[in-house]
């Protein structure tokens, strides 16, 4: 059955949530094992979310890179000032170091797409103070071997 836009939307959000929690797990013995369990869980819900933008068009894909961004920007809203900054960086990290990779782990170019976009609409969107980018899973656990700060894909 498929799954409607707004429990497509709720799961993106929970996978957001989820993500920020696994943030503990960016370690270099524990990030792969991490991030391959984390793809397992929402393979299915990354399949749907590419389903639906096939079908909807140009117009789902912008709805859904808007999906998380917006989630973390009003969810950042809530804490004190002081709070937001000491959050940012998880924030950050949960989106470059999972939530990003996982869509482009697919290997689908509409999830790429999404994942591109999705950073776009972060940085313009002021979530933190910091802008992020591009980053797959390869170059973050290869990163690990090296200097991790080098991962970030242009």
């Amino acid at each position: 059955m498929e799954k409607s836009v707004e429990s497509l939307k709720q799961e993106l959000e929970q996978m957001f949530d989820e993500m920020l929690r696994q943030i503990k797990l960016f370690k270099k013995k524990t990030y792969s094992p991490a991030f391959l369990r984390a793809y397992d869980s929402y393979r299915e819900l990354l399949s749907g979310v590419s389903s639906c933008c096939a079908d909807m068009g140009e117009e789902a894909l912008t709805e859904f890179a808007e999906i998380i961004p917006e989630y973390a920007f009003q969810k950042i809203q809530k804490f004190s000032k002081r709070d937001q900054e000491k959050y940012a960086l998880n924030f950050n990290l949960a989106m470059v170091v999972y939530v990003v990779p996982l869509f482009i782990h697919t290997r689908d170019p509409l999830c790429e797409k999404l994942a591109e976009m999705m950073v776009e609409k972060w940085n313009q969107k002021k979530v933190t103070k910091m802008e992020i980018g591009m980053s797959d899973y390869e170059k973050i656990s290869s990163g690990f071997k090296r200097s991790w700060f080098s991962f970030s894909r242009h």
